[in-house]
């Protein structure tokens, strides 16, 4: 765990504890990397609250009137899909995207872990591989998804993800 507590340009507290793998020898200090995962799904929220808040975005409406590739979805074994998922399936877990609790092949992999792709070609990838389930009718944690959320984001303000993130939430909070 590393943790670092400030006020203003003053840190007060900067403090790591612990290994760099499960059963390992070697301890971290505070330069030490990780990824942090799923910490940026509430920031993520909040930039799309934000945007229901203003009337750019619908909880409701399917995301392919945004993306239209999303209007071509297919189930795992060829069928239709029978809609794009809604921005309120996506934000709950609940689009028929693939999982990474459930596991992934190596190009869904890629979608959400190759950095050095574009949001836009991530999610035009995503909406490339089959659904688990029709929209809104399994829960099931996707990483994917939240990638979708943020290219409908940036697709109904026509911001960038980073522009939003700036604007709607880090200089209201003043985060650095």
């Amino acid at each position: 765990a590393q943790a670092v507590v400030g006020r203003g340009d003053r840190i007060l507290v900067d403090h790591a504890v612990g290994l760099t793998t499960p059963g390992g020898d070697q301890g971290i200090d505070a330069s030490t990397l990780f990824c942090i995962g799923s910490c940026s799904k509430p920031f993520a929220s909040a930039v799309v609250m934000t945007l229901l808040e203003d009337g750019t975005l619908s909880l409701e409406q399917p995301i392919d009137n945004l993306i239209p590739v999303f209007g071509e979805l297919k189930l795992i074994g060829g069928e239709p899909s029978a809609r794009a998922p809604t921005m309120k399936e996506l934000l709950a877990h609940r689009s028929g995207i693939y999982s990474q609790k459930l596991g992934m092949t190596p190009r869904q992999q890629r979608w959400i872990r190759d950095f050095g792709l574009t949001l836009e070609q991530s999610v035009e990838g995503i909406a490339g591989e089959p659904l688990i389930a029709q929209p809104g009718a399994m829960f099931a944690y996707s990483g994917a998804g939240y990638c979708v959320v943020g290219r409908v984001a940036t697709a109904a303000s026509k911001s960038s993800f980073e522009e939003l993130l700036q604007d709607r939430i880090a200089k209201r909070l003043q985060l650095r």
